[in-house]
């Protein structure tokens, strides 16, 4: 049986859309269960939506990515692209944990 490891491209997108479902059908189920489950005061609430929003926007961004890499025949024109469709993720990852830990804020907001 020949290996599909060459064909990347055809399994690439399947596979991180069914990443993408289960960590929906997961981990967001066992967050609201822990916030439902324990005493919730605002900033936790705060912290909890904000995690929506970054689950929602990292998989979109990644997708762009993913397309880019996917339809890679401009090379010198998507390698900017793919480097500025990377400041989504990491961005709103950081403003996340910042949220959560205002006491490091300073530190992952200079990365």
């Amino acid at each position: 049986m020949p290996c599909t490891c060459g064909n990347w491209r055809r399994w690439i997108r399947p596979l991180v859309v069914l990443l993408y479902i289960l960590l929906l059908l997961v981990v967001l189920p066992l967050c609201i269960w822990e916030l439902q489950k324990s005493g919730v005061s605002t900033p936790n609430k705060a912290w909890f939506i904000a995690g929506i929003f970054v689950f929602m926007t990292i998989p979109i961004s990644l997708w762009g990515i993913l397309q880019h890499l996917v339809h890679y025949t401009q090379p010198e024109l998507q390698k900017p692209i793919i480097r500025i469709l990377w400041m989504v993720p990491i961005y709103s990852l950081d403003s996340w944990i910042a949220l959560k830990y205002p006491n490091i804020a300073i530190y992952v907001g200079n990365m």
